[in-house]
């Protein structure tokens, strides 16, 4: 998976991993929480937590640390375009996690249905990917990485949750023809 490298408030932001994902989801960003409302505290905060290792982050939050350090950040920034700067933090956040990540289960009938995960997509993806890697590299990889290796462990197994509507009707128009020229 290729990226580039973001700028945000002017901080280099690291690649957005499932760590990074995680935190925001904690802290209910609407970076990554649909439907909120974006503030400049947000993005400050947003900035802030992509901008380092995650679990330099994790430890920080849990230590209570980060309210007074990106205060004080945030007063050093001087002027800046905000809009700008939100749709630079949006761009981030889009590039690395362009794959929506889904399941899928069986209901009794067999039929397959696509479904939510049950806990936060972060901690489930990142569980999967410790079958095939340490947990330190599975909160660490980019998030388009790990959304790719995820796909591909879900292909191999036979999980179809990741093909489009167009896909699911044309391979389901194939299999009536086939089956169509069988009966026939």
């Amino acid at each position: 998976m290729l990226t580039g490298t973001a700028t945000v408030l002017g901080r280099k932001l690291r690649p957005l991993c499932l760590g990074h994902a995680y935190l925001l989801l904690a802290i209910g960003s609407p970076y990554l929480c649909a439907g909120g409302v974006r503030a400049l505290r947000d993005l400050i905060t947003a900035a802030w937590i992509c901008s380092q290792e995650w679990d330099t982050a994790r430890d920080q939050i849990v230590a209570g640390i980060p309210a007074e350090k990106i205060q004080k950040w945030g007063r050093e920034l001087g002027e800046f375009d905000l809009a700008r700067e939100t749709a630079a933090m949006e761009d981030y956040v889009s590039v690395y996690s362009s794959t929506p990540p889904r399941g899928e289960i069986v209901t009794s009938e067999g039929i397959k249905k696509r479904r939510a995960w049950a806990v936060p997509w972060p901690l489930g993806m990142a569980w999967t990917l410790m079958e095939r890697v340490s947990e330190d590299r599975a909160w660490s990889m980019p998030l388009s990485l790990a959304m790719a290796y995820s796909a591909a462990a879900a292909d191999c197994s036979g999980d179809d949750s990741l093909l489009s509507e167009v896909e699911e009707t044309k391979i389901a128009e194939g299999l009536a023809a086939i089956e169509g020229t069988d009966n026939g």
